[in-house]
């Protein structure tokens, strides 16, 4: 215990480490920011291929068996 205990101090001593947190932090805004937008971009690719008329089944058909 003793062990990572004076492993999280140096870790939080040194300023090494800086860049890792705001690297992790970088990267968690950018995926929650996804994960907000995510609907958004659906319906807009829902509407562009509606009003292409461009059925998405129809753009792909798997290959028979």
């Amino acid at each position: 215990m003793r062990v990572s205990l004076e492993l999280v101090s140096r870790l939080v001593r040194d300023e090494n480490s800086q860049d890792l947190i705001e690297y992790g932090l970088l990267a968690a805004t950018i995926g929650v920011v996804g994960v907000a937008l995510f609907p958004r971009i659906l319906t807009a690719i829902e509407n562009l291929f509606q009003t292409s008329g461009v059925q998405v089944n129809d753009l792909w058909t798997p290959p028979a068996p």
